[in-house]
């Protein structure tokens, strides 16, 4: 099955607060299509979201509002951006987005996206 939707990075700059992100990830129109992040006639009930730094550290918490990912219309999955000003160095880096995803089938998939580009100070 294909990735979610989208390709575009995210910027995410020094002091910026409650930055809103969403990513879809669209079911598979029929049963034998290779066409949708989701198998055929599933839905999202539960997702986790993880942030890791370049290092491959879990730096959650330092980023992640508390309130956690929630599912909307069982194929989208929001969370907001509020990272802490301990983490920003001078330069950019990238860090990885990790979705956890429980289907309404019951099964779980994870989605990995190298796209969070965290900007420092200059």
């Amino acid at each position: 099955m294909p990735d979610f939707i989208g390709t575009s990075k995210i910027y995410i700059h020094a002091g910026t607060t409650a930055r809103p992100i969403s990513l879809y990830f669209p079911a598979a129109t029929v049963e034998s299509a290779n066409d949708g992040a989701l198998p055929y006639g599933t839905t999202i009930s539960s997702a986790e979201v993880t942030i890791w730094s370049p290092g491959k550290v879990d730096v959650t918490t330092s980023f992640l509002d508390p309130a956690g990912a929630v599912v909307r219309s069982g194929l989208i999955v929001d969370f907001r951006v509020t990272p802490s000003t301990t983490v920003y160095t001078a330069g950019s880096r990238t860090y990885r987005v990790q979705t956890k995803l429980t289907l309404t089938d019951g099964s779980t998939v994870y989605f990995d996206a190298d796209r969070l580009i965290f900007v420092g100070d200059r």
